[in-house]
């Protein structure tokens, strides 16, 4: 398992401040915090949430770590429940085998096209947020093959403060108008891991995603 302190250790490596003497702990937690959302749509945390159901309710609220509906099961019909497609002169719930459908809507709430059956089950596999850790011993929750993914895109959020300042300090310089020079080559580096994070991410394993037919 990688731990937080390991990660920030990676991340202060790869912009070539190891000692940590230019990058503050602030900065590094705020780099970490937004490389376990910025995975996401790669790769999410698989969780279930289950409801009882008491034959009227339809509108159902989702776990606050949700990130995105996956599939809806219901014991009751033994089927997954499809999403609504919401077509034109399309009625909710007209599909043959369940008469049923789902929205995710309003935000942060699951709304069934008719309330379940008395004491069905209703299952919720859904994409989850990733807890960040607090305290530097504690472990990454992510899997282990995401350690490179995290600390790239870390390395170039950790660089986009020394980018505005470095934009801000050449402000004044007089532009040569011969060859090609790199007027912020901090910039060119936080783009530089950007583009290595997207080519790391498609190596990772995909996660299974529902159908929404």
């Amino acid at each position: 398992m990688t731990t937080k302190a390991q990660l920030k250790a990676r991340i202060l490596r790869l912009i070539g401040d190891p000692d940590g003497a230019t990058t503050t702990d602030e900065l590094l937690g705020d780099a970490i915090e937004a490389a376990h959302t910025a995975i996401l749509p790669w790769v999410f945390k698989q969780s279930t949430s289950t409801f009882t159901c008491d034959g009227a309710t339809s509108v159902f609220e989702l776990p606050a770590d949700m990130y995105k509906i996956v599939a809806v099961f219901d014991s009751d019909s033994g089927y997954y429940i499809p999403a609504s497609s919401m077509a034109a002169l399309q009625a909710p719930g007209q599909n043959i085998q369940t008469n049923q459908d789902w929205l995710e809507y309003p935000e942060g709430s699951l709304a069934l096209a008719n309330a379940p059956a008395v004491d069905a089950s209703l299952v919720v596999y859904y994409a989850a947020a990733w807890i960040v850790p607090e305290s530097d011993n504690d472990d990454l929750e992510t899997p282990g093959w995401c350690a490179t993914a995290l600390a790239l895109y870390g390395a170039s959020y950790a660089l986009l403060q020394k980018s505005t300042q470095a934009a801000d300090i050449r402000q004044w310089n007089v532009r040569v108008d011969s060859g090609t020079p790199v007027m912020n080559p901090v910039k060119d580096m936080s783009t530089y891991f950007m583009d290595r994070f997207f080519m790391e991410v498609k190596t990772l394993p995909s996660r299974t995603r529902g159908a929404r037919g």
